[in-house]
């Protein structure tokens, strides 16, 4: 993220991560559109969600398509596990 990091406060990208992780896993069979993730976190610079959601799916967090996104199968398991927690 280093190389992401000009004109993005990294913090903010942080915040924005788990704000969307979490979203995803609210309910895990389902697929978010880039509008409504837009729509869904408030207060936020594009430029920096578009940082972290890029992120996120190279970190394999989460999956990225024309039918939306989602989190990623491990991370889901993970959710079920008890492994991600608040």
């Amino acid at each position: 993220m280093a190389a992401e990091s000009e004109g993005t406060d990294q913090r903010a990208v942080l915040r924005l991560e788990r704000a969307i992780v979490l979203m995803l896993l609210r309910d895990p069979g389902e697929r978010w559109s880039r509008p409504d993730i837009d729509a869904a976190i408030l207060d936020r610079d594009r430029s920096e969600l578009e940082v972290a959601l890029r992120q996120l799916e190279i970190e394999g967090v989460l999956e990225v398509s024309e039918r939306g996104v989602c989190a990623t199968r491990a991370v889901r398991h993970l959710d079920r596990l008890s492994l991600i927690g608040i």
